[in-house]
């Protein structure tokens, strides 16, 4: 099979680039999460098994701290970490290359270096490929099986086994990005419908096992080695404070996650209850106040709502509004061109075209204008004058992605899966507690949207005006 060349060139970029942020992000004072991380994988480096400093067994899920003690070996403590970073990058540009290869299944090669352009240069992306955190690993993974169950398992022409072998290897990605985190196994719901709703799908019973089994054996078998050490046939023993956090008196007058007592799990461990009590006493709690207080739990789901869709990183300037209007408006001088050369310029089409090069003209003195700003901001604070990243915020995204997602034509009618990807992770927020980084999960989804829209509308304005 020949790899496309804009496929080769997107993989040396994101290579390049990925590396590059790894390579020049200063160290970091560890948060609690990075050094329960680092010390699960100390632990199972030194062949102590999983469990951490305190005697907790099955907090966190296995797979990234088990791969973190891969990389731990004989390096000092100080070179481990170079290595992480290092493996960090080359995790964050394979989302991004995975990424951009679903967008290109869906729109072709324009809408996969655009998705992947925006991929690369996504801020929630780039912090997260910089701590030592799930996410990096979970995105990439659930990239990787969307593209595969765009490519090979609904794709049309596909033979049969190789469909059936594609939904095992989504399987084994799902299993393995919920080995990651947990809340990834809702991932799989939305691939069972879409799978078992496809009418081309001769045998939808053995594509829905096929796509179920080989991660139900890979999670049941970590939840029976959780009955044997921990004493309770689950994934993880977090759950339960992340039911509480969500649902508690407290959190209708502080809602969202910045003041969360994530220590009520560990003062119950001081108070003497094991993994599994202090796990089902959270979840008492959180059930007891859902029953006593119905009102204010159900007004609680809108503030989670909006503090789900509420970015928590700063504005990076309208970077990706100069991105979705370069485009067309290039496509559209384009057609400009090749009209006046025809001989048969449209007045409709040069007024839509002057337009939209005011709009990204505009944009562009925007972005200029903060960056001055910002420029200005750390020379007055004495910071120096490195000019900030041209990272791309969740602001805009947010917006874009869902329009387009609703408005967008997508092939082999992925827009309810697409669509599910997105509102299992939101329904596992407006349960539990909104992270930020539950979303971040699935921006990727949006991303692809956006791109495969984009596009859409260049080849809209592409068209003679007698068509269009």
């Amino acid at each position: 099979m020949q790899v496309p060349t804009w496929l080769v060139g997107l993989v040396v970029l994101a290579v390049v680039w990925h590396g590059a942020i790894g390579f020049l992000a200063p160290d970091h004072e560890l948060t609690p999460d990075e050094a329960e991380y680092l010390a699960l994988a100390e632990s199972l480096a030194a062949g102590e098994g999983f469990v951490l400093p305190t005697g907790d067994y099955a907090k966190r899920m296995p797979l990234y701290p088990w791969l973190l003690s891969h990389l731990r070996g004989e390096q000092e403590f100080s070179e481990w970490r170079s290595t992480i970073d290092l493996v960090q990058s080359g995790m964050a540009a394979w989302g991004t290359i995975a990424w951009a290869c679903c967008a290109g299944v869906l729109a072709g090669r324009r809408a996969g270096i655009l998705a992947g352009l925006i991929a690369a240069l996504y801020g929630p992306f780039a912090f997260l490929q910089t701590q030592y955190l799930t996410e990096t690993l979970t995105i990439a993974l659930l990239a990787t099986a969307l593209a595969v169950y765009l490519a090979y398992a609904i794709a049309v022409g596909r033979p049969k086994n190789t469909r059936t072998m594609a939904l095992v290897g989504v399987s084994l990605l799902i299993g393995l990005a919920t080995l990651a985190r947990a809340n990834m196994l809702v991932a799989l719901i939305p691939f069972a419908i879409d799978v078992t709703l496809r009418r081309q799908n001769n045998s939808r019973f053995v594509g829905a096992m096929a796509l179920l089994l080989p991660a139900g054996l890979m999670l049941a078998s970590w939840a029976y080695r959780n009955e044997q050490q921990v004493g309770k046939y689950t994934l993880s023993t977090i759950g339960g404070l992340n039911f509480y956090l969500g649902n508690n008196p407290d959190y209708a007058s502080d809602a969202g996650v910045a003041s969360a007592d994530y220590q009520r799990f560990d003062r119950l461990r001081a108070d003497g209850l094991s993994e599994v009590e202090a796990d089902r006493a959270l979840y008492a709690e959180a059930w007891s106040f859902i029953r006593n207080q119905p009102g204010t739990a159900c007004a609680n789901l809108g503030r989670k709502l909006v503090t789900f869709i509420t970015p928590t990183t700063q504005r990076f300037g309208p970077v990706l509004l100069v991105l979705v209007t370069a485009l067309p408006a290039y496509v559209l001088w384009l057609r400009r061109k090749r009209e006046a050369y025809d001989g048969n310029v449209s007045k409709h089409a040069l007024a839509v075209t002057r337009g939209v090069w005011v709009a990204a003209a505009i944009a562009l003195v925007w972005l200029l204008y903060w960056l001055y700003a910002q420029l200005s901001a750390q020379v007055a604070a004495g910071g120096g004058v490195g000019m900030p990243p041209p990272y791309i915020a969740p602001h805009y995204l947010l917006p874009l992605g869902a329009l387009a997602l609703v408005l967008s034509r997508f092939e082999f009618q992925t827009r309810r899966l697409l669509a599910g990807i997105v509102l299992v992770q939101l329904a596992v927020a407006l349960i539990f507690i909104p992270l930020s980084r539950i979303r971040w999960t699935v921006d990727g989804v949006l991303i692809i949207a956006l791109a495969v829209g984009v596009i859409q509308i260049c080849d809209y304005l592409r068209r003679p005006t007698s068509e269009a």
